[in-house]
């Protein structure tokens, strides 16, 4: 059986996953936040019907970049 036939393992689905990442410009970092900005974090997700929390806080900051500008 070959191996795209085959289940990715987590390892390799990782691996992709960051390679995608890094192809797309994004960096890795890593943050503590309290029980409320998670919760907000999640809620903007949820909303704007985002694939993850990492999306959610990327709209986030390019909403508050605009009021910055």
């Amino acid at each position: 059986m070959s191996k795209t036939s085959m289940a990715m393992t987590a390892a390799e689905r990782k691996s992709k996953e960051k390679t995608q990442k890094n192809a797309m410009g994004l960096l890795r970092r890593s943050y503590w936040l309290d029980e409320k900005s998670l919760a907000t974090i999640e809620k903007i997700r949820k909303s704007n019907s985002l694939k993850s929390n990492d999306e959610a806080l990327t709209l986030l900051i390019e909403l508050a970049s605009r009021q910055l500008d």
